[in-house]
């Protein structure tokens, strides 16, 4: 997918779309249908210019979506995709928030964070009874 000029992404209703998000990490931007998991990893061009405030946070535009499963639907996708300026490597950095090891950090996190608070809450109760 690399060096691929677009990513099409025809599932309806997919869970996640582990492969989008594939495309997306080597910078190639996705063309999807408007359904399914892709919703939560593919940013609009009028999506991402509300986050162009903040360059730092990697939220560019990643990808187009299209509405109805029809050749007219996806061929006007890929008419506006034509016309759309994407920037490979902010793409990238998008895709990594959906890296394994990102998650196995926050899950690390989140575990020691309320296994903490969990101990720390039983001593304190514990404390109270002696």
């Amino acid at each position: 997918m690399a060096g691929a000029k677009a990513f099409i992404s025809a599932s309806q209703d997919e869970d996640f779309g582990i492969v989008p998000v594939e495309a997306m990490m080597v910078g190639t931007p996705v063309i999807a249908h408007r359904s399914g998991g892709v919703l939560e990893t593919v940013i609009e061009p009028s999506a991402s210019v509300r986050q162009a405030q903040d360059k730092s946070s990697g939220q560019g535009a990643t990808g187009l979506f299209f509405d109805d499963f029809s050749v007219e639907s996806l061929n006007n996708a890929i008419k506006k995709f034509e016309k759309t300026k994407f920037d490979h490597s902010a793409i990238s950095k998008h895709a990594q928030k959906f890296s394994k090891e990102r998650f196995e950090e926050e899950i690390r996190d989140f575990v020691r964070k309320h296994a903490i608070t969990e101990h720390t809450e039983k001593s304190t109760e514990a404390q109270r009874y002696r």
